[in-house]
């Protein structure tokens, strides 16, 4: 049975995103939905979780951590590169709006 149609369907792309959101240009969303690479993925994934955790718990350690920087790390690196672009004028307060009105006027089609 299908679904009623939506007076705005929100999934349209088929990867939970709003249709204002920016699409990112290596398509890594519709590679990953489809049945093949989606498992390939998993299945890489999973197996290199498995063999960490039977080569024991130091190397669980070593891999925790490396992961922990290769997070941090870009984090970091965006909020110093971001820097160079905050505008004082930006940063001024005026009024704040209204809750109710924090949907009008918005045009994502």
């Amino acid at each position: 049975m299908r679904r009623p149609a939506l007076a705005r369907d929100h999934t349209r792309d088929g990867c939970g995103r709003h249709p204002c959101s920016p699409t990112p240009p290596w398509g890594w969303c519709r590679a990953s939905a489809a049945p093949l690479p989606r498992a390939v993925l998993l299945i890489a994934a999973y197996g290199g979780l498995t063999v960490v955790n039977i080569r024991g718990a130091s190397l669980g350690s070593q891999v925790s951590g490396i992961a922990t920087v290769a997070k941090i790390v870009p984090l970091i690196a965006f909020v110093l590169l971001g820097l160079s672009h905050v505008r004082a004028e930006n940063l001024a307060l005026g009024s704040f709006p209204l809750a109710r009105d924090a949907w009008e006027n918005r045009d994502c089609s």
